[in-house]
C-alpha cells in the first residue's frame, strides 16, 4: 500500500470508471454485464446454456426448411 493512501481502492476506483466509460463507448452493454455479474456462476450457466438450447432449436429448424424447399426444388 503506498504511503500516505487510505486504501489502493481510492487509487483505482477512478481508473475503473474511466474503463467503463470507456467499454460503453465502444458499445459495450454495461446493463447487460451488471445484471450477469449480479448472478451466481451456477446461474451464468444455467442462462448460458439455455441459450444454447435455443440456438440448437433454431438451427434443426432451419434445417428442416431448407430439406423442405430442397424438395420442392426452390
Amino acid at each position: 500500500m503506498k504511503r500516505g493512501c487510505a486504501n489502493n481502492r481510492s487509487k483505482t476506483a477512478p481508473a475503473a470508471k474511466k474503463d467503463a466509460w470507456a467499454a460503453a463507448a465502444h458499445g459495450c452493454d454495461m446493463n447487460l454485464l451488471e445484471e450477469s455479474l449480479r448472478r451466481t456462476p451456477a446461474e451464468r450457466i444455467r442462462v448460458h446454456q439455455s441459450a444454447l438450447d435455443r440456438i440448437a432449436k433454431l438451427r434443426d429448424a432451419a434445417k428442416q426448411i431448407f430439406a423442405r424447399a430442397a424438395k420442392l426444388g426452390l
